[in-house]
């Protein structure tokens, strides 16, 4: 073999190699892109069904629901749009119209206590656990919370 043919060999070996260093740092960097969006989608599909119970709930509220007959609509809907109701921290209060005055929501059995024209503030809070969280740097665990405020009728 003569200086020539080792030459060239070294530098088709160099661009392979450089190739693959190439390669591993993209591949590693699409990963990373790729499970940042899994996480942020299913983020966002938590957030948005919790929305969506707080709405329900909220809405039952406002037509005067027992407490019984709310928590059981939260129950069914968390079941609906993939939340753990035993997760949830629901939190029913309503502004007396009169004196501005923020009570818990309580009942009589068969409608809610709330007077007429009550705002009435359904909030919930939810742990949605990330699935990468740990590659990125940010808290495995993050507390979604909504609110959702009706007026009694």
């Amino acid at each position: 073999m003569n200086a020539k043919q080792i030459s060239d060999k070294s530098i088709i070996s160099n661009k392979r190699g450089a190739a693959l260093v190439e390669m591993a740092l993209i591949v590693s960097l699409l990963f990373v892109l790729l499970f940042g969006l899994i996480d942020f989608g299913l983020l966002l599909k938590d957030y948005l069904a919790l929305s969506q119970v707080s709405r329900e709930a909220s809405r039952s509220a406002a037509v005067g629901s027992s407490m019984a007959t709310i928590n059981s609509r939260i129950s069914t809907w968390c079941s609906s749009v993939g939340l753990d109701y035993s997760d949830l921290e629901p939190t029913i209060v309503f502004t007396d119209p009169n004196t501005g005055e923020v009570y818990p929501l309580g009942d009589s059995g068969t409608h809610n206590d709330a007077p007429m024209g009550a705002m009435i503030s359904v909030t919930l809070e939810y742990p949605h656990q990330m699935i990468a969280g740990g590659l990125f740097g940010v808290p495995d665990n993050w507390q979604l919370q909504t609110t959702m405020v009706t007026r009694r009728e």
